[in-house]
């Protein structure tokens, strides 16, 4: 069996995350960004429909949230 002893930061540390995680996001969304168009246009251009289709997901404690996804499957 395995457990995962759960991380609690607070203070600096908390911030220090959030701000890493924010930075690291936004780069590889620019990296990622002609890739991410390269798809949605060849998804448009192959098949009718939306490029980008919902999808409910259920995320902690059960709880529904929606995604956006690109249609590309």
């Amino acid at each position: 069996m395995v457990y995962v002893e759960p991380v609690h930061r607070d203070g600096w540390r908390a911030r220090a995350k959030r701000v890493a995680d924010l930075v690291i996001t936004v780069a590889a969304l620019v990296l990622l960004a002609p890739v991410l168009a390269i798809a949605a246009a060849a998804s448009r251009l192959t098949s009718p429909g939306p490029v980008l289709v919902r999808q409910v997901r259920v995320g902690r404690d059960g709880s529904h949230f929606e995604i956006l996804k690109f249609r590309t499957m």
